[in-house]
């Protein structure tokens, strides 16, 4: 991974900018990371960089240029969970900040990836982090050539009564829109996780012949109750699905994931299981043979139920049933149609840690797919259960 810093011109002076992405294989298509509201710091680097190694040129401005730069912003970081006082003097900073502001400075991102090797010159992407969920709506409006994907995680003042408020110029956006909501809470033991995404605007091409408009849904909870040795757990996940491929509305949620720990991880048939058209690092059924999302599938409905236990301080015991059905399977224009109703899976897994850490861990496992009327069609009429067993090393230094 190549790295630096940089400094970019703008309207108000001169602003710091963290650049990173792959040594070879370039140039790369670019994504801009606008920061959240603490400001610059290690961890946005490691969200940059993470960006970067699967193929992005990534650009990490410092929003908070006019006030200082990094460390600089006149409160101390590491003291605004603890010290109103601090926190209220981030706030004073944020506040500061204006949409119009960063609609300028993106004038500078822009000119600066026209200008260097290592980035593809013309539509790019952004990824908005809390505070500026509200500038990566802005500047994909402003400049709605070239911002062809836009995520907003945890975004705040998406729709206000502000005269700029961002909702009220979305259709203007010409690209891809992510915005996704996620929370924790506790009930006594009970911890519970909700999820809501939703993804809108527009996706070229859903056919050879036009553009098509994008409004997909996706919605998830967990829930996992610890008691003594043993933690008990749930969710459900349920996301919408395209009934018709060839109109001009794609409506199936799709995404990529990293690293998919749920339903059982590499034990399950779930997660990247190709005979059930899921792919690698997913678990939505797709319509495509690469990781990037289109929107046309026939959405899925998953259910969980789990139980964790701990056999000694080393070695604990994972275990998953999941039931599976698709939302629309009438969309894949099979004959005779496809039935909704993939099928129900087990699975299990024995993790050993030798040094009671998650740096090294070894896991042993394995799953069994018992198939409804659905997957035995898409198993070309097989109903016998499938089986599949695995080992793996996880080594974090």
């Amino acid at each position: 991974m190549q790295e630096f810093e940089t400094e970019i011109k703008t309207d108000d002076g001169t602003m710091d900018v963290f650049v990173c992405h792959p040594e070879q294989d370039g140039p790369h298509p670019a994504v801009i990371l606008y920061m959240d509201a603490p400001g610059i710091r290690e961890e946005l680097r490691d969200m940059a960089r993470r960006i970067g190694t699967v193929g992005y040129t990534v650009l990490l401005p410092n929003m908070y240029y006019r006030t200082g730069r990094e460390g600089h912003y006149g409160y101390d970081l590491a003291r605004i969970r603890d010290d109103d006082s601090q926190r209220d003097k981030m706030f004073q900073v944020m506040n500061s900040l204006t949409n119009d502001d960063v609609v300028d400075d993106t004038k500078g991102l822009l000119a600066f990836i026209d200008g260097y090797q290592a980035a593809v010159s013309g539509p790019i992407g952004c990824v908005g982090y809390c505070m500026s969920g509200q500038f990566v709506m802005s500047v994909g409006s402003a400049y709605p050539d070239r911002f062809a994907a836009i995520a907003a995680y945890h975004g705040v003042k998406i729709i206000t009564d502000q005269p700029d408020s961002p909702h009220l110029f979305v259709s203007k956006i010409r690209g891809e829109v992510y915005l996704g909501f996620a929370s924790d809470g506790r009930l006594g033991r009970m911890e519970f996780n909700p999820s809501l995404y939703y993804a809108f605007g527009t996706i070229s091409p859903k056919t050879s012949l036009s553009n098509s408009s994008i409004s997909a849904l996706f919605g998830g909870l967990e829930w996992a109750y610890p008691r003594n040795f043993l933690t008990y757990r749930g969710a459900v996940f349920l996301a919408s699905g395209d009934s018709d491929p060839d109109d001009d509305t794609a409506t199936g949620f799709d995404s990529v994931f990293d690293n998919i720990n749920l339903f059982g991880g590499v034990n399950s048939f779930v997660v990247g299981g190709n005979d059930f058209l899921t792919r690698n690092n997913s678990f939505f059924p797709a319509g495509r043979s690469t990781n990037q999302a289109n929107f046309v599938n026939p959405g899925v409905l998953l259910v969980n139920a789990g139980l964790d236990a701990v056999l000694t301080p080393k070695t604990f015991l994972e275990s998953n049933y999941t039931m599976w059905r698709f939302m629309k399977a009438s969309m894949l224009d099979l004959n005779p149609p496809l039935s909704n109703a993939i099928g129900h899976e087990l699975n299990m897994a024995l993790a050993y840690r030798p040094f009671l850490n998650e740096n090294i861990v070894i896991k042993a496992g394995g799953g069994i797919f018992f198939p409804l009327s659905g997957g035995k069609q898409l198993l070309m009429n097989n109903d016998e259960p499938i089986v599949n067993g695995n080992l793996t090393l996880l080594m974090l230094f």
